[in-house]
């Protein structure tokens, strides 16, 4: 019996460093986020260009953004590519405009009236405060999200006036709160 019992903790040691050992099997790294793109395809330019003429005509400009910035966004939206901007209004916690690059106009006009759907929905306006304006909008295969809140703005008006500038462009597409 004594002899038995070296061997049946060699066979239970060698069967739990079978089961627990590393894996062979090589890790899948889930995959990152995209960041916002260093350079702007062709439909990207395009809208960009028509925001930065919409404000321009409020002496406001179309800027990279003060630091980072990522918006409550539905899972559709998470991978896709995007660049994201700031209008000039010397607010640095206000006048984010996002704008998503998709596939073509059919996928875009489904992916403006998902993030509409998700950021009228509770879950979606966790992120912005109680009296947040949201604007989506599609151009062609871009979709244009921006906010604003009149409580957290250091000028109002002038955060107002951007907002109504940068939802001047494309088709909206409404967010029922």
């Amino acid at each position: 019996m004594r002899r038995l019992r070296p061997l049946a903790l060699g066979l239970v040691l060698l069967l739990v460093a079978a089961c627990g050992g590393p894996s062979s099997a090589p890790a899948t790294p889930a995959a990152a986020l995209p960041t916002p793109l260093a350079s702007l395809g062709p439909a990207l330019q395009g809208t960009a260009a028509a925001l930065s003429s919409a404000l321009a005509g409020l002496g406001l400009r179309l800027d990279p953004p003060a630091g980072p910035y990522r918006p409550s966004e539905p899972e559709r939206l998470l991978r896709t590519p995007r660049a994201i901007f700031q209008a000039g209004t010397g607010d640095p916690g206000q006048g984010y405009v996002v704008l998503y690059q998709l596939v073509d106009d059919p996928d875009a006009d489904a992916a403006a009236r998902e993030l509409a759907a998700y950021l009228g929905s509770g879950f979606g306006q966790t992120n912005f405060p109680v009296d947040a304006q949201l604007h989506v909008a599609r151009d062609g295969s871009v979709v244009i999200f921006t906010w604003w809140s009149r409580e957290k703005s250091a000028d109002p008006a002038r955060a107002e006036a951007a907002w109504a500038a940068v939802a001047s462009v494309g088709i909206e597409v409404p967010v029922r709160k």
